[in-house]
């Protein structure tokens, strides 16, 4: 048998003998430059308790968001699904990076839950985006504008509350 040498000739011929049958519920298959390979659908079953032990890691805030825009959930999620994608921020071949957003309306403010602890580290690491135009600040929702809340408190119960108090 004589083998051939034309990549594009042995995709084409390939190709015709995969997709000869276009059936739904058959996988769907893509050529990876080398051989078919089934596209698998990235809606893996997490564990439920792996995402609850990791919620507080993942929910990042994301203040001075122009709110009085209009803007609802589903709005900010596609902004910051775009700005992922347009900066690399995304895990490959996942389509749905946020899971939930919370909006506060008293201080122009969103809570956003990500599907992956390493989606949240690559956004907090950023420190700042900018969103329709206007520069937002992004921690963890742990944290506070001003660093880390913990370590004050730590600091605080160093000091000895009597170097603090005047006697009169």
């Amino acid at each position: 048998m004589k083998e051939e040498k034309d990549p594009l000739a042995i995709w084409r011929r390939n190709y015709k003998t995969v997709h000869q049958d276009l059936d739904p519920s058959k996988p769907k298959l893509f050529w990876d430059g080398f051989q078919w390979i089934t596209r698998m659908d990235n809606q893996t079953s997490v564990d439920p308790n792996l995402l609850s032990q990791t919620k507080k890691v993942r929910r990042v805030k994301i203040m001075n968001l122009p709110l009085y825009l209009g803007i609802f959930q589903n709005d900010i999620k596609f902004l910051i699904d775009q700005y992922m994608t347009a900066h690399y921020l995304k895990n490959p071949g996942n389509k749905n990076p946020i899971l939930c957003v919370d909006i506060n309306h008293s201080n122009n403010s969103v809570i956003v839950e990500f599907s992956s602890v390493e989606e949240a580290n690559r956004v907090v690491k950023l420190e700042s985006m900018e969103l329709i135009g206007v520069k937002c600040k992004v921690a963890r929702c742990s944290e506070s504008m001003y660093g880390n809340q913990q370590n004050m408190v730590d600091k605080l119960k160093k000091i000895k509350v009597r170097d603090f108090l005047i006697l009169g």
